[in-house]
């Protein structure tokens, strides 16, 4: 007698395939494209796990507001610049770790917490290094703000302090800020201020200075009536320098004009006058394309000013700015993927933990939670470099004179007056001490040990934060000195149902549960490592109504369930059903590293909903 057959429910075969970029704004359920995600990038369409990172110093100077990258011929360096100055740091070309700290901060320069800083360099027609020519202004706290700060410059090879930068023996300060744009120096600030140097001359008496022969190409022009924050360099064509100006409400365009008349060789234009800009540092050049950040909506200029559209992630970035604080937001770039990286401060933070980043390649937006303050994106040196942000620690910080012995790392030290601490960064004249019990004050006499240096406090002990610089895109973990951690990596599809199948059509009338009965995986890996991803997790994530919490049941149970597998896993059965569900990939293993392929899914018609 025949055996009764039985009836295998419906079922479909398909693709995983959302849409690249992470889907914040909107709904969960309304989205095609992945829904969640950490530490992961997309390339071809597919998500990618981030490199890793490692510290090249955990010694520097913070919170750094910029990083200035130079390379020369056995000495690629850092220069740093922080709320109390200015530090130098000498890196390893192949490895990029970091040498010692050298400081550079210039004379009678006041440490403030609300100096924001912007650097460049000007290359030398002549062949000499370059110069680094700098701003410190005091408008952390209100970019409007017209109170003027200083300006300096230093040789980029040497490591002597900064100078002040000058006309005629008088210093010079605006506002807003400076920018190289060679052969000139351009400085500008409040009142639409943008005023230029003569060609490679910003340290002597006629730098600046307007008049015949070689000073004929100084000039000082006020474009908008509103202060001008940045400047970058435009391509103007040949032997025709130009550069672009964001003042708050207007972007500008200044170009050198050869052959004009005395006083008359610069040509200042309104490129709109219906924009805005909501930091200094939120301003970056992309292969010839500008993008910023203006307060309610991105922007770029390719010839013209145009929004830059931002239907994912829009109203998540300035919905969780912290707006007090919108001077730190910062940009920054990733050119091997085509990223670009807005770091802001989120919810009640006061530095930047979070990034929203466009892909220029993918057209797509996702984030990342990442708490860095500045950085240098790969050009010179072949991997970004970031800065601060997390193992921070905690100092106080005084000048000293020795009296006999080296002062070392790690001592620790005694003072006249009855303090104690373990010092923790030497500096020439300079030492950062922690573990302190009592107070150390100006003038103490102290003993180190186990060294058996002695010396003089000269100044009054001040707190100050220390850093570390972070080389990126490092394999696949974080390396702080001797620790090795795993970097966690996730990413989570848009919801998905039997009867759409991965947006596939299906039977129309049916209201029933979803069962995934079979996934694929399909990774590959870092390198030369084949397909080996390490392990990893995957996750169902259900949820009974497009209301319901993420692996919650309509009941409030957990609705979820984790599958763990590798390299060696082809597939992976399950009985697992719900209304609907996303899945969730996920590494957070040492040396875990993957890139997403054709995952199928086999999706089954599952019981009815009641």
């Amino acid at each position: 007698m025949p055996q009764p057959q039985t009836q295998v429910p419906p079922q479909r075969t398909f693709e995983l395939n959302p849409l690249p970029g992470i889907q914040r704004d909107g709904t969960p359920f309304a989205s095609r494209r992945w829904t969640d995600g950490q530490w992961v990038r997309f390339q071809r369409g597919k998500p990618k796990k981030m490199g890793g990172y490692k510290a090249m110093t955990t010694i520097a100077t913070g919170p750094m507001r910029k990083i200035l990258i130079d390379a020369r011929i056995g000495a690629y360096t850092a220069h740093l610049f922080s709320p109390f100055g200015i530090e130098r740091l000498q890196f390893d070309p192949t490895s990029g770790v970091g040498g010692g700290i050298s400081e550079r901060t210039p004379a009678g320069y006041t440490p403030s917490a609300i100096n924001t800083w912007q650097a460049d360099l000007l290359v030398n027609t002549g062949g000499s290094p370059a110069y680094i020519v700098c701003s410190a202004t005091p408008d952390m706290t209100d970019i409007s703000s017209d109170t003027l700060g200083n300006l300096y410059y230093g040789d980029s090879t040497l490591l002597n302090p900064f100078v002040q930068i000058t006309s005629s023996s008088t210093p010079l300060q605006v506002s807003g800020g400076i920018c190289a744009i060679p052969p000139f120096v351009f400085i500008y600030g409040s009142n639409g201020l943008i005023q230029n140097s003569n060609p490679n001359n910003i340290s002597d008496a006629t730098g600046w200075l307007i008049g015949s022969g070689a000073n004929i190409y100084a000039n000082t022009a006020f474009v908008t009536d509103k202060k001008v924050v940045a400047g970058l360099p435009l391509r103007g064509g040949s032997a025709a320098p130009a550069g672009l100006f964001w003042s708050l409400d207007s972007l500008l365009r200044v170009t050198f004009q050869s052959g004009g008349v005395v006083n008359n060789f610069w040509r200042y234009d309104t490129i709109s006058k219906k924009t805005s800009v909501l930091s200094k540092s939120g301003i970056i050049e992309y292969d010839g394309l500008y993008y910023w950040v203006g307060v309610d909506r991105f922007f770029v200029y390719n010839g013209v000013v145009q929004e830059l559209p931002n239907d994912t992630n829009l109203n998540y970035f300035f919905d969780n700015l912290n707006y007090a604080q919108r001077q730190k937001v910062w940009v920054s770039k990733f050119p091997r993927y085509g990223e670009i990286w807005w770091f802001y401060p989120s919810g009640t933070n006061t530095e930047c933990n979070k990034a929203v980043i466009y892909n220029v390649r993918e057209n797509c937006w996702y984030d990342a939670v990442l708490a860095r303050t500045c950085g240098a994106e790969a050009d010179i040196f072949p991997s970004p470099i970031l800065c601060g942000g997390e193992n921070i620690v905690n100092t106080q910080y005084f000048t000293y004179t020795a009296t006999t012995g080296v002062v070392n790392v790690n001592d620790t030290i005694t003072f006249s007056g009855g303090a104690t601490a373990t010092v923790y960064r030497v500096l020439p004249g300079a030492l950062n001490i922690i573990n302190i019990s009592g107070t150390p004050l100006n003038t103490n006499t102290f003993t180190c040990s186990p060294s058996g240096a002695t010396g003089t406090v000269t100044s009054v002990p001040t707190a100050m934060e220390v850093d570390p610089v972070w080389l990126h895109e490092q394999q696949t973990d974080k390396t702080l000195l001797q620790t090795v951690t795993a970097v966690d990596s996730f990413v989570t599809s848009h919801y998905m149902n039997f009867n759409e199948g991965g947006a596939q059509p299906g039977p129309e009338g049916v209201d029933v549960q979803t069962r995934i009965v079979r996934l694929e995986p399909d990774f590959t890996s870092l390198g030369a490592l084949g397909r080996a991803t390490g392990a990893m997790t995957v996750t169902y994530l259900g949820a009974s109504w497009p209301n319901s919490a993420a692996g919650t049941a309509l009941d409030g149970t957990q609705e979820s369930v984790t599958y763990p597998f590798d390299q060696t896993t082809n597939k992976i059965d399950s009985r697992f059903q719900a209304k609907q569900m996303a899945v969730k990939f996920e590494s957070n293993t040492l040396g875990g590293f993957y890139e997403m392929g054709k995952i199928m899914i086999t999706m089954q018609m599952g019981d009815g909903r009641g």
